[in-house]
């Protein structure tokens, strides 16, 4: 095998456009500064057309004057909320008892976003458009990849999951 490496080849950025994507998970979490959000991770569909294939990511922020609609769903906007559920096709008038059940309900679900390149402390991002739309391939046969080298990590850790050293003879530093 010959390979020449050339770094003007590589662009970590995908192509900007519309990307057909499965909502792969969406949960609370917190930025580095601190900062609720919910995280979203999307794989893109590759049983459509895509620009490129992967996985893409955002966050939804609490609003700094949150509504009373806001206040419904923890500080975050109704509106994107609303829209990602409309795109999702949650149907209308379903109640959610808790923000976790709803990002439950999103997950797996099928939209369509749009991604946008921007200039964010001299670097270009990649940014998802904050408005989903419904999908235009509602059938799905995307083939998710395996690897079963990887093992899957649990989402949280807790004091259970640790083993009690008798003595410190057992660590290596």
């Amino acid at each position: 095998m010959a390979f020449t490496v050339d770094h003007s080849q590589a662009s970590e950025l995908k192509p900007a456009g519309k990307y057909e994507v499965i909502v792969d998970k969406m949960k609370p979490s917190f930025t580095r500064k601190n900062t609720p959000c919910l995280n979203l991770v999307l794989t893109i569909r590759n049983d459509v057309s895509n620009p490129a294939g992967g996985k893409l990511f955002t966050s939804l922020y609490k609003k700094k004057e949150p509504t009373a609609a806001d206040r419904a769903v923890d500080g975050y906007s109704a509106a994107q909320i609303q829209a990602w559920c409309k795109a999702a096709r949650i149907e209308n008038g379903r109640r959610f008892e808790s923000l976790e059940e709803l990002c439950a309900a999103l997950t797996g679900a099928l939209v369509r976003v749009q991604l946008q390149h921007e200039e964010y402390n001299g670097r270009t991002m990649e940014r998802v458009g904050p408005w989903p739309e419904q999908t235009a391939y509602p059938d799905c046969k995307h083939q998710g990849v395996k690897h079963p080298q990887f093992q899957t990590l649990p989402d949280t850790v807790t004091a259970q999951d640790f083993t009690e050293l008798e003595n410190d003879e057992d660590v290596p530093f």
